[in-house]
């Protein structure tokens, strides 16, 4: 029995619990690796980090916990209590739609962080960095919510389809690097 995706607090909380043993309820989340564009730059690795966190982190934290709990350098903190029922196990699978990476730089004015694409690399039609193994990366980051992982999108914008048999190829060559690794 599926219901889709459908990972509202409230819908959640009207079902009884054979209902709910019945069904997987989960997310599908944009993803992207965020990597310094200086490694060893300090600012830069702290933005990194910050992005990564608003980014990626806290609406899977979110989803998972059912709190919410969202910090950005210059904006209203959100840290609201639990909605989830005792008991509640929250996501029961994570889903990623990944498609790059981005690199993160630190400057000294509003809004701080400087979000790229990399030079010199191989991009989609729509100017997006090819970047498959970040793939690896954010799979592994995710492994640490012990739940299953589907991957719900992965694709290139290729109007020649000059690049999609490259792209795919090694796409499944670094996720099976983390299956390998983990």
């Amino acid at each position: 029995e599926s219901l889709g995706f459908y990972p509202s607090d409230v819908f959640v909380k009207q079902l009884t619990p054979a209902v709910r043993k019945k069904i997987q309820i989960g997310i599908a989340h944009h993803m992207r690796l965020f990597q310094p564009k200086t490694w060893w730059a300090p600012m830069d690795r702290v933005a990194t980090s910050l992005t990564d966190r608003a980014w990626n982190q806290q609406t899977i934290e979110g989803f998972s916990k059912g709190q919410a709990k969202i910090w950005i350098p210059g904006a209203k903190k959100i840290d609201e209590d639990p909605v989830l029922s005792p008991g509640n196990p929250g996501l029961d699978f994570l889903g990623i739609n990944y498609y790059g990476r981005s690199l993160v730089a630190f400057e000294w004015k509003a809004p701080f962080v400087v979000v790229s694409e990399g030079p010199r690399v191989p991009k989609n039609d729509m100017g997006w960095e090819i970047y498959p193994e970040g793939i690896c990366h954010v799979l592994k980051d995710l492994s640490k919510y012990k739940k299953p992982i589907y991957i719900t999108e992965n694709g290139i914008a290729d109007g020649q389809d000059e690049l999609r048999e490259k792209f795919i190829k090694e796409h499944l060559r670094w996720v099976w690097q983390a299956i390998h690794d983990s």
